[in-house]
């Protein structure tokens, strides 16, 4: 009996499951919004092409790495070209997301000292519960390539490995957000080796952390370089459908655009975490320790760089923006509260949060 819970749930098969059932209950879901242009066009036209023309029509061009619409073609030419076997495309990296939450919360509440199946369940619901996350995994988008990608680089800066590192800061170069997330989890690392790990700094030690960094730093350079050679421009495309999105607001755009950003992080029930949180902090202030302190820097860094990127322009930004931001502050609040309160009254807070 032991066995099939460890199996089950501290190991994720449960989630797992339920998440593949959910999946495939969606394979009739299209691309469809921002996934037409970003997507679907490019990846017509490589399939359309033999996978062997490159130049894209450029009023379509958004900036991105052609990656992702590169492997959908290919997978294409390789199985058919039909909506099953594009939702198969993204289905490892649904569960890989699924997986990620998984680890991270075995990481807080299974691996250690705490060992406490009910909590570790109880934080991976409510990270699962988050219907921007859910949504995400599950549709047609470049999202949950960068959500897996993240969680991913976030679970081995806590475990450990310069390998396994460099794999997770070139997988979020699919994206231009993914770009920032990954120049932001890097100095997570960063902060990580010499904050928490308290690792004496010395100049060959600091060149050899480095390393991880070193291949998604030289894809980003070469792309950049190319980018510019073939098209003229970098990041914004002059011509894209989307170039008067990128101007600078109004006074008046920026405080709208600042209380959207309140709204997205509350959105959805997340209020009810606020709550928690802002609950937990008048009653106790130990919310700053042990791998808690990697997700702050992580969460706090993610939230400036996209403050930055979002709130002075005019380009409407929703809730899939802020998915890892939502993922990490739900994590941190479980632990908070695990740590913080008797287990009866965590528990309650916790179901509290889920409902």
């Amino acid at each position: 009996m032991d066995t099939v819970k460890n199996v089950l749930f501290k190991e994720g098969w449960f989630f797992l499951l339920i998440i593949f059932i959910f999946k495939v209950s969606c394979f009739d879901i299209t691309f469809f919004w921002y996934s037409i242009n970003c997507l679907s066009r490019v990846a017509h036209h490589l399939y359309d092409n033999g996978l062997s023309y490159f130049c894209y029509e450029e009023k379509y061009d958004n900036g991105d790495p052609h990656i992702l619409p590169f492997y959908i073609a290919t997978l294409w030419s390789l199985m058919g070209k039909n909506l099953i076997i594009t939702h198969l495309a993204f289905l490892p990296f649904t569960l890989g997301c699924v997986y990620q939450v998984v680890q991270l919360s075995r990481e807080l509440f299974i691996i250690g000292d705490s060992n406490n199946l009910l909590f570790f369940l109880l934080s991976t619901i409510l990270i699962l519960s988050d219907t921007s996350f859910l949504s995400q995994i599950i549709l047609l988008g470049t999202d949950v390539c960068v959500i897996f990608f993240a969680l991913y680089t976030v679970n081995h800066i806590l475990k450990g490995g310069y390998l396994t590192l460099s794999v997770g800061f070139v997988g979020l170069l699919i994206t231009r957000r993914g770009m920032i997330i990954s120049a932001v989890l890097m100095i997570t690392y960063l902060l990580h080796c010499y904050f928490v790990q308290k690792k004496e700094f010395k100049l060959k030690s600091f060149l050899y952390d480095l390393l991880p960094t070193l291949p998604a730093c030289l894809f980003v350079l070469l792309f950049l370089v190319l980018r510019y050679v073939n098209v003229g421009w970098v990041f914004n495309n002059p011509v894209t459908v989307w170039a008067e999105t990128g101007d600078l607001v109004t006074k008046k755009e920026l405080l709208k655009n600042g209380l959207v950003y309140v709204w997205r992080n509350l959105d959805f029930g997340r209020f009810a975490i606020w709550g928690v949180f802002l609950f937990s902090v008048l009653k106790s202030k130990k919310i700053f320790f042990g791998e808690l302190k990697t997700l702050w820097f992580a969460y706090f860094l993610l939230q400036m760089a996209f403050l930055i990127v979002t709130l002075p322009i005019t380009n409407p930004f929703g809730a899939r923006y802020f998915i890892v931001q939502f993922v990490l502050f739900s994590a941190i609040v479980s632990k908070i509260v695990y740590e913080n309160f008797d287990k009866k009254v965590a528990k309650g807070l916790m179901i509290t949060m889920i409902v």
